[in-house]
């Protein structure tokens, strides 16, 4: 399995986003086009995981692959926030998740960004613990969904690297 990143930046094509955010969020979860799709959309920064198929691979194609996963990052004003994160059903437990995640944040943090935020699902909070974000709050309700907003700090990660070395 081949896994291929990719940033896009305001103004870029957003349609596969879009694909993968409409199977996960407005098909399986129910949450209303709507509410899923925002503003905030043209200003931040997502982030593709691609995975290329084995048939590619094996005839050394370049140009076949798979859309799978994306989320996104943005500033509020006050504050840092990845949401969105999404990956097709069929692709969960491959890792596409955390590979968005990292992408994600490795972008803000070499902006220099100190912090940031999301507001997990309370079924996903396990999966962003241990990435290094942190509880920060009471849940709530949001589209239906119980959530809280989790932070992670840069130095709290460089720190969770140090005790890996």
């Amino acid at each position: 399995m081949y896994i291929q990143g990719k940033l896009l930046m305001p103004g870029d094509d957003l349609t596969e986003v879009i694909n993968i955010r409409s199977k996960v969020f407005v098909e399986e979860f129910r949450i209303p086009y709507n509410l899923e799709f925002d503003y905030m959309d043209d200003f931040a920064v997502h982030a593709i995981a691609y995975e290329k198929t084995d048939h590619a691979m094996q005839n050394n194609c370049t140009t076949e692959k798979l859309a799978v996963a994306t989320g996104r990052l943005f500033f509020d004003g006050d504050e840092c926030w990845l949401d969105k994160v999404a990956v097709l059903k069929e692709y969960r437990g491959k890792e596409y998740g955390d590979f968005i995640v990292r992408l994600l944040l490795n972008k803000a943090f070499m902006a220099g960004i100190k912090s940031v935020n999301i507001n997990s699902f309370i079924t996903s909070e396990a999966f962003f613990e241990k990435i290094g974000f942190v509880k920060n709050g009471d849940e709530f309700i949001e589209n239906d969904i119980k959530k809280r907003k989790m932070t992670i700090r840069i130095a709290n990660m460089v720190n969770k690297c140090r005790k890996h070395e």
